[in-house]
């Protein structure tokens, strides 16, 4: 389904939150958007208008263990934090990332679950007849707030800041 015009052209101011997923630019002037995505850390570009060019991953040189040697990856473990934290500083560098809001256009990533959306989950495919799902939808919509997915949904105020995940 098309965007109406309006929101093909919506800029998204995004913050850096904590180190989950960090924004800024680079030397090449561009936007960036970069962070732990298991199992890779991951790095969207955007040019200055906003719009997505390229997205860049790198495997994990120092994997994340494995609970109970099958089960989802543990990304809390003290050495592999030291580890993904030291490869995403070191990617940074060498891109020349300087921290900083950014200002994006809407977009999708669903190989990886990664965008913007203007709406989160629980708002979509909402019963017209709940007037209470209805009100939170107009609070929703009036707060000029919208989500961005990075492994889950972060529920953002207009300035780029993260209200709830």
């Amino acid at each position: 389904m098309p965007q109406p015009p309006a929101l093909q052209n919506q800029i998204y101011v995004l913050q850096s939150y904590g180190d989950e997923f960090y924004t800024g630019s680079n030397d090449d002037c561009e936007q960036v958007i970069i962070g732990l995505h298991c199992p890779h850390i991951v790095a969207y570009f955007f040019d200055e208008e906003g719009t997505l060019v390229n997205k860049e991953r790198q495997l994990w040189k120092h994997p994340a263990p494995r609970i109970n040697n099958d089960g989802p990856y543990n990304i809390y473990d003290k050495e592999f934090v030291e580890a993904i934290n030291q490869q995403t500083w070191d990617w940074m560098e060498r891109m020349g990332f300087q921290e900083e809001s950014i200002k994006i256009r809407k977009f999708t990533d669903e190989t990886m679950g990664v965008g913007i959306s203007e709406l989160p989950t629980y708002l979509k495919d909402l019963d017209p007849d709940e007037e209470d799902m209805q009100e939170a939808l107009a609070d929703w919509l009036e707060s000029g707030n919208f989500v961005f997915c990075w492994g889950k949904e972060y529920h953002m105020a207009p300035d780029g800041e993260v209200e709830s995940t």
